[in-house]
């Protein structure tokens, strides 16, 4: 699942969702269909959890930012 999101994430970029192939995907990971429509179903789904994966990767960068700020600064500082 790992594998296909990430390989997804690089043919959405280069592509867009209308432009991407799932098969195109599917080949390069070296899964069959049945195995990518069970994780996701639709090409729509396969681009829904490319965008959460990469909002994690963001929030989790943020939150690690936050942990690391000082509890005595100011709002203006």
């Amino acid at each position: 699942r790992e594998r296909l999101v990430e390989v997804a994430a690089r043919h959405f970029a280069d592509f867009g969702l209308q432009g991407a192939s799932q098969r195109a995907i599917q080949r390069e990971v070296g899964v069959n269909a049945s195995t990518a429509n069970y994780y996701f179903g639709s090409k729509e789904a396969m681009y829904q959890a490319v965008l959460e994966a990469a909002l994690s990767r963001i929030q989790a960068s943020r939150l690690e930012a936050l942990n690391q700020l000082d509890e005595n600064l100011s709002h203006h500082e």
